[in-house]
């Protein structure tokens, strides 16, 4: 959920693992230059505990940006 725009210049967002860092969510999948709520179904099955990671990139000249992950899992 981009609660408010990352006003940088290039802006991106990705969430994966250390193997690959847009597994889960690409910088396609989302627009952090616009508001908005992205919704993605990767169906990524994790054999064991795997930290999730993070990437962000709030781009050249950044001065704001806000937002919110959630992650549904499912056993």
């Amino acid at each position: 959920i981009i609660m408010e725009v990352f006003n940088g210049v290039g802006a991106t967002l990705r969430i994966g693992d250390s193997g690959n860092l847009s597994r889960l969510v690409g910088t396609t999948d989302n627009n952090p230059a616009a508001v908005g709520e992205y919704s993605v179904s990767p169906q990524v099955v994790y054999a064991s505990d795997t930290p999730i990671v993070l990437s962000i990139n709030p781009g050249s000249g950044a001065s704001q940006g806000k937002g919110l992950v959630i992650i549904e899992v499912q056993n």
